[in-house]
């Protein structure tokens, strides 16, 4: 068969088939993903759990080895490193090359870790790390601006900002290319109870028994159902401290073995702020603000999707916050 006489003969044919070939190279050219970086399959994980003041053998002996034992039951899984050192396991591991859903091993991982029951008291719960290979293709930083007297009169604190943060994320979530909503520089707010061990020491009480007497009394735990003839009740029990007045009335012993002696009653000091050292603190520094406290915001996107066509609705979503209903501003 001869191509070009074919082709000079038969033009409608060439041109219409032509014609498609374009129509199709262009449509894919248009609806194909596009990723500011390469995509790339992690196939690592990390495994760290802390055991804080225990040493590096004992670490070795009574963490890795077992947590080892386990992993190496996963089939899908080719190599298994450890580091043990004082206070602290890390088992890195790597799945085999001919994975395909190397999610699915990181899922049979987690399963078998969360399962063991075999861990000395003051270990903490194991954590699986397969996500450090993430790309957050856009980060916004969420701080405060001053707009004349309106910032000067309340200046917002790091949970507030965080509550900003969050019901950005609760809209970012919505669209169907966003994978996950990450922060970065939001502080944890943590209790505190300040006291004199030699005022203590008169009422017979140790910090390490102050500490179970919290555990014993601030726990979550179901109460059950009731059933009756008519209706099913659901038992929730009480106890639980919702608030700081509710830890000033723990009771911490007794006077003769009769009168109750309450937190309260003791001289403590119990406050309410933000974790001290703070583990991330996140600056925005801009002409009109230098060194301003912010919120860092990344987002990533889902495998086989276009950065374009996420980017654009996302930069809108800052329009659909009142001033006077979302005071910061976010860029």
């Amino acid at each position: 068969m001869n191509i070009p006489r074919f082709a000079l003969t038969h033009r409608p044919i060439v041109l219409a088939f032509t014609a498609v070939l374009i129509a199709i190279g262009v449509a894919n050219f248009l609806t194909m993903s596009r990723r500011e970086d390469p995509e790339i399959t992690i196939r690592d994980a990390l495994i760290l759990t802390p055991w804080p003041g225990a040493s590096a053998e004992r670490v070795e002996e009574l963490i890795t080895e077992p947590l080892e034992d386990l992993i190496v039951e996963i089939p899908e899984i080719a190599t298994v490193e450890s580091k043990s050192m004082p206070g602290f396991s890390v088992i890195q591991v790597a799945a085999a090359d001919r994975v395909t859903e190397v999610e699915q091993v990181w899922d049979d991982l987690r399963a078998k870790v969360e399962a063991v029951r075999t861990l000395p008291p003051g270990v903490q719960q194991p954590w699986v790390n397969a996500d450090f290979g993430d790309v957050y293709e856009i980060t916004f930083a969420l701080h405060q601006t001053e707009f004349g007297d309106s910032a000067t009169a309340h200046r917002y604190s790091p949970r507030e900002l965080e509550i900003f943060a969050e019901r950005i994320e609760d809209e970012i979530e919505r669209l169907p290319s966003v994978a996950r909503v990450e922060f970065w520089g939001n502080q944890e707010e943590r209790i505190y109870v300040e006291l004199d061990s030699a005022d203590f020491a008169k009422i017979d009480l140790t910090a390490v028994e102050l500490k179970a007497l919290f555990q014993a009394r601030n726990i979550v735990f179901p109460g059950g159902e009731l059933d009756t003839e008519n209706a099913r009740y659901s038992m929730e029990p009480t106890g639980e401290f919702t608030s700081l007045q509710d830890i000033e009335k723990l009771v911490v012993g007794r006077v003769d073995r009769r009168a109750p002696v309450q937190l309260r009653n003791l001289p403590v000091n119990i406050t309410r702020r933000y974790e001290e050292p703070a583990r991330a603190l996140t600056r925005l520094t801009t002409p009109e603000a230098p060194h301003v406290p912010a919120i860092a915001i990344g987002i990533s996107m889902k495998s086989g999707n276009n950065i374009a066509q996420m980017e654009t609705p996302s930069l809108a979503l800052s329009n659909d916050f009142e001033p006077a209903q979302f005071p910061p501003t976010w860029r």
